[in-house]
């Protein structure tokens, strides 16, 4: 095709600007986009946009070529339609064979071994002594990596939550059970969807095998949301405070709790979400509420962990304000069991 003097270019149209795609840059006339359209002096150059999608080809021919054989211009006019067609054609089914992949892999990935577990340290912020870490999911296969952003939101659409948080506690007790004499107040922290709460598929911890071997403290972490208003979620949260496992409000301050919904989630700790930390240096408004959620740890007799500190600026004023506990880059980023074990229990 190139060799018998013909120039392609295929264009997607953004805000009625081509953006290159395949082909030779700058050949699409974006002043011409619609019907086709001969145009050029010694060249001449065939103009086609899609009428199913935002996609342009401009094919340049030689002059002599045009006037050589009609029949031949004629054949490039059906190309020019069939090679649009089949582009948007294989960009739709690009983009949803790309989103069902996404869903099958992680689908697979209980199965295949691809969830695997960061650790980060929480911090006592009197000595920056480390009291715990909180547990967070990664993924890779052999395709590469699906960030947590993308994963977390497909478990409850294929019902995987409850697979994917045991799998998450069972692989973590297992770690963590193999180190000798582990501190009794080490507190390993997981987060639970709320399905698992209101259907109280976390009943089912306090029998695993592996959690009534595990010695140490253990929580769970529940994101502020209505769902706390819930009596049957509250008598589950209940029924677990009996078997010693701890609740934690994550991301609080950014939900619908009040006071009365926290004592009746049987909560004993409060996670100060990380927007409000990361705006303390500046006196912003929302890190001006810090101080009253202080006050209303202190009224129900809760604990507090401040996440996301990143510098020691931060780190004083939040100790100066009496808060027990951190996280954050500050103190360490999550990192891998052995890693962990290594640089803050070893």
């Amino acid at each position: 095709f190139i060799e018998l003097g013909y120039r392609f270019e295929i264009v997607y149209l953004l805000s009625l600007k081509p953006i290159h795609v395949a082909g030779s840059p700058g050949l699409f006339n974006e002043n011409v986009k619609t019907g086709l359209n001969w145009i050029g002096n010694e060249n001449h150059a065939a103009y086609s946009c899609s009428n199913s999608s935002a996609l342009c080809i401009a094919i340049e021919l030689p002059q002599t070529v045009v006037d050589e054989n009609f029949w031949q211009n004629f054949v490039i006019s059906i190309f020019i339609v069939l090679i649009t067609s089949w582009f948007a054609s294989n960009r739709t089914r690009y983009f949803y064979y790309r989103k069902r992949a996404l869903s099958t892999r992680v689908a697979n990935g209980l199965k295949n071994k691809s969830f695997y577990f960061y650790y980060q340290p929480i911090v006592r912020l009197s000595d920056q002594a480390v009291i715990g870490c909180e547990v967070l999911a990664r993924f890779k296969d052999k395709y590469g990596e699906i960030y947590p952003d993308q994963f977390i939101p497909l478990l409850p659409q294929q019902n995987l939550t409850w697979l994917f948080t045991k799998h998450l506690i069972e692989s973590t007790l297992m770690r963590f059970n193999a180190i000798d004499n582990l501190d009794k107040n080490f507190r390993i922290s997981v987060n639970v969807f709320p399905q698992d709460i209101s259907n109280n598929n976390i009943a089912a911890i306090p029998d695993m095998p592996l959690f009534k071997a595990y010695n140490s403290q253990f929580a769970i972490e529940i994101t502020e949301d209505q769902y706390l208003d819930e009596s049957h979620a509250q008598g589950h949260l209940y029924n677990l405070s009996q078997h010693d496992i701890a609740v934690a409000i994550d991301d609080f301050g950014t939900g619908y709790s009040n006071l009365q919904q926290i004592q009746s989630a049987y909560c004993n700790v409060l996670k100060i979400d990380r927007s409000f930390v990361m705006d303390f240096e500046d006196g912003a408004i929302r890190s001006s509420l810090i101080p009253n959620i202080v006050e209303i740890a202190k009224k129900a007799e809760l604990k507090l962990v401040a996440e996301g500190i990143e510098n020691p600026q931060q780190y004083l004023a939040l100790k100066e304000l009496n808060i027990e506990y951190g996280q954050g880059w500050l103190f360490g980023k999550p990192v891998s069991f052995e890693q962990f074990n290594k640089q803050f229990i070893s």
